[in-house]
């Protein structure tokens, strides 16, 4: 699974021509059915507009690249089926307002997770103003993807939003697949910067990221301040 920031931006690769054909530029959401239907791509050539790649065209949705079979799959955004309506819908999911379904405001959502096999959301990542860390909820959890609010089911009890077993399960499982992803990006590379944690070093300027480097950084706290330092 990915978060949208993970996939805006990534090359679109043809198969056919064995070359790029433009970058993720959007992602268009069906909100009926909580999946991506299309990623809006654009090339360097932007004044020729965005073209539109159906989620079913996608081959594949990896680390580095979106590949698919070849240009023939990229259509104009009139001639995808069922686009302009989805524009027209206006569903935007980040930054939506998220309420109970008893009319709760539990706050606004931060990110989305994209499955990327079938362009299911799998869950969003509510930011809460009474919540220090952002709260994951499971699509299960979710009712309905609005214009301007998504809506989500209470806990029993009628407590709010929060995670179910299966959230939690999901969590743990997301997390994991992030924080290796994030491992194997940060081995072998150098930090930026010094990186200490209450009066110790972490790891020092110019120094080689080793996978003693970034348990400590992990058990510290300081991952992201790791991953954000590291020369490029």
């Amino acid at each position: 699974m990915k978060k949208t920031r993970e996939i805006l931006e990534l090359p679109v690769i043809g198969v056919e021509e064995g070359r790029e054909l433009g970058r993720v530029k959007g992602l268009v959401v069906h909100a009926e059915a909580g999946r991506v239907a299309y990623l809006l791509v654009a090339g360097d050539e932007w004044y020729r507009g965005a073209v539109a790649l159906a989620f079913e065209d996608v081959l594949g949705l990896g680390d580095d690249a979106v590949t698919t079979e070849g240009a023939g799959k990229l259509l104009p955004l009139s001639e995808a089926p069922g686009l302009e309506e989805l524009l027209a819908g206006k569903v935007q999911v980040i930054g939506a307002r998220v309420l109970t379904r008893k009319g709760k405001l539990a706050g606004r959502v931060g990110e989305y997770f994209v499955d990327e096999e079938n362009g299911r959301i799998a869950g969003i990542e509510l930011q809460a103003a009474d919540h220090q860390e952002p709260v994951f909820v499971p699509a299960e959890q979710i009712l309905t993807f609005g214009r301007e609010v998504v809506v989500i089911q209470e806990q029993k009890g009628g407590a709010g939003p929060g995670v179910t077993q299966a959230g939690r399960e999901q969590v743990n499982e997301l997390t994991e697949v992030f924080a290796e992803k994030q491992r194997k990006y940060l081995l072998g590379k150098r930090a930026g910067q010094t990186i200490t944690a209450n009066g110790e070093i972490i790891v020092t300027a110019g120094s080689v990221i080793t996978e003693e480097v970034v348990a400590r950084a992990q058990a510290a706290g300081k991952l992201l301040e790791l991953s954000l330092s590291v020369e490029v």
